[in-house]
């Protein structure tokens, strides 16, 4: 029993409200299960919580609560409601594994609830139990809309945060937890090619390579080559977390106004920056390299990011 805040509490109406988890919580043991961001394995009644750390384990592992606890009778009522996790679960326990962003599968919890619970699919994919419970409660949401959700009077909202639980506005760890990076719609961050935002919540200093300039929460490129790396890196107190870019020179947009040299070309051919060839390059195979042949002989090629 694993958890970021309690491993294992089975007692009945214990209360968590306005609770966080920044930590990474992780079981390393094999067969480790019941582990969870806040909870491993529980009964609680959880209002206005949230998980930001990554979560991993063998089985029954879970954003919020690793496992919920047996409850046969309404004596044992277990409600989660109006909160988020915004970490990476991972379950190594192969197709037998049940896992969630939110909670996992107990057949022996028949009194369980779930209202408007959250988590970011951008960062952890929807899992089946999931989908399973995508009409009781639990939802997955892409990061923009994350970041914008509306979770009622305990939470607040700003620009590129999660949403901040009202009471820690001052509070350090929770801003290195809301804090993130708010990319141009379509783009990723291997595929960077217009400005984007960054959250600064109390506490946060942002640093860049110099191919990036930082003014308030926005964040516009510099490069003057096609495509880049550069890095991003937050700091709040002493906990500090980079973002690792691959950005593009906006003055290059694509395959597309690639004739301007004047010549003729004979054939174009694309490839993967491991050589393998590719028919249609598209902006989720990151990096491509273009080579063109010209009637004349000549040849020249080059590395992009296709936009599409």
């Amino acid at each position: 029993y694993v958890g970021g805040l309690s491993g294992y509490m089975t007692g009945r109406d214990y209360v968590y409200e306005r609770n966080f988890n920044i930590g990474t919580v992780t079981a390393t043991t094999s067969k480790a299960a019941q582990v969870g961001g806040l909870i491993g394995m529980g009964r609680p009644l959880m209002n206005d919580c949230a998980n930001y750390g990554d979560v991993t384990g063998y089985n029954s592992v879970a954003g919020l609560l690793g496992k919920p606890g047996n409850a046969l009778s309404s004596t044992y009522n277990i409600s989660l409601n109006r909160s988020y996790n915004v970490g990476k679960v991972t379950a190594n326990g192969g197709s037998s594994a049940t896992y969630g962003n939110i909670t996992s599968k107990n057949a022996s919890c028949n009194f369980l609830t779930i209202d408007s619970c959250y988590y970011d699919t951008s960062v952890s994919p929807a899992t089946p139990y999931d989908e399973e419970m995508s009409g009781s409660g639990v939802i997955g949401l892409s990061h923009s809309d994350m970041v914008n959700i509306k979770l009622g009077g305990a939470f607040v909202n700003g620009v590129a945060i999660y949403p901040l639980i009202s009471g820690y506005e001052n509070n350090e760890a929770h801003s290195f937890g809301i804090a993130t990076i708010l990319l141009a719609e379509g783009e990723k961050v291997d595929s960077v090619a217009s400005s984007f935002k960054i959250g600064t919540p109390y506490g946060a200093v942002w640093t860049c390579s110099s191919n990036l300039e930082i003014s308030g929460n926005d964040v516009s490129l510099k490069n003057t080559t096609e495509v880049e790396s550069a890095t991003l890196t937050l700091t709040v107190g002493e906990l500090t977390r980079t973002y690792n870019l691959t950005i593009q020179n906006s003055a290059y947009s694509g395959v597309d106004g690639l004739n301007n040299d004047g010549k003729e070309v004979q054939s174009v051919k694309y490839y993967t920056t491991s050589g393998v060839p590719v028919a249609e390059p598209s902006a989720e195979m990151g990096v491509i390299i273009e080579r063109k042949v010209y009637t004349d002989g000549t040849s020249a090629t080059r590395k992009y990011v296709p936009k599409f």
